[in-house]
């Protein structure tokens, strides 16, 4: 049984806490800058507000794994302080937001001997499985999403481009990570046709496809047309359906040493930067 510490605790720690209790863990320390105490199996668990209490706790209670789902601006900084403090992480995606950061987690990866992993759970859903299947000698294929977030959404960190990386970051790494690791990795130069908060469009070249893009979110009188699809080479790929166990399928795939590398998250952050850039 590993013992696991939490930073963050917002909306998405809940799938993080069910993933490490279904699987026999122990989580003993959590961390966030405003709660106090969060539910772990019907006992609350006290929450330290102070960052430099939590890694003196880490140590102290020699915590295995510490798992971070605090914004995504955070991540870099506080991915090197679990290390440093002895644990391997598990780190909500995007891992970070420039490759200079993930170089900079991978130099003290290799000085503290720990692992990072970036939980990339829609590798897990039963569609995913299908994405290699369908590769041919020549591929195009399309990803188009249509997801729904509220007004309060873009009023927090999330809504800022700067600190969130935007709706790229958000949903559509998902989809990049998931093609690249059957279609390959960036060619050549990406055309970006709009590119704003709430909607990205735009073309790029993988070794084995030519892809397109077209996510956007709505607003929520539009739910009803919400979709998440891969189109590649004319086979739809849904992927609207969505579980929470997905998170305890990545974890467990984790734990066995199987998860999203720091080298392998640096492709789909690369992208990403490529798609900024242009």
């Amino acid at each position: 049984m590993a013992k696991f510490a939490l930073i963050g605790a917002g909306y998405i720690h809940t799938r993080h806490v069910n993933a490490i209790t279904s699987l026999g863990h122990q989580l003993v320390l959590a961390m966030d800058t405003t709660s106090t105490a969060i539910e772990v199996n019907g006992k609350l668990v006290e929450v330290l507000n102070s960052e430099e209490e939590f890694f003196e706790q880490v140590r102290h209670q020699k915590i295995d794994w510490i798992s971070i789902c605090s914004p995504t601006f955070e991540h870099q900084k506080q991915v090197i302080k679990s290390l440093q403090a002895g644990c391997n992480v598990i780190v909500e995606k995007p891992i970070c937001l420039t490759v200079q950061e993930v170089e900079g987690i991978q130099l003290v990866e290799k000085q503290t001997g720990k692992k990072v992993f970036s939980l990339f759970q829609l590798r897990y859903h039963p569609n995913a499985q299908q994405i290699g299947k369908l590769k041919q000698e020549q591929n195009s294929i399309q990803i188009c999403y249509r997801g729904v977030r509220d007004s309060a959404y873009f009023q927090t960190w999330k809504g800022n481009v700067e600190q969130s990386g935007g709706i790229l970051a958000a949903v559509g790494l998902h989809y990049f990570d998931l093609l690249i690791e059957n279609y390959g990795g960036l060619q050549g130069d990406v055309k970006v046709i709009e590119h704003n908060y709430r909607h990205s469009v735009g073309m790029l070249n993988l070794q084995h496809a030519t892809l397109r893009w077209d996510v956007e979110f709505l607003s929520e009188e539009f739910k009803e047309h919400v979709y998440r699809s891969f189109f590649i080479n004319d086979t739809e790929l849904d992927f609207s359906t969505y579980s929470s166990d997905l998170h305890t399928l990545a974890y467990e795939e984790i734990l066995k040493g199987n998860g999203v590398d720091t080298a392998t998250a640096k492709q789909s952050i690369q992208l990403l930067e490529a798609i900024r850039n242009a």
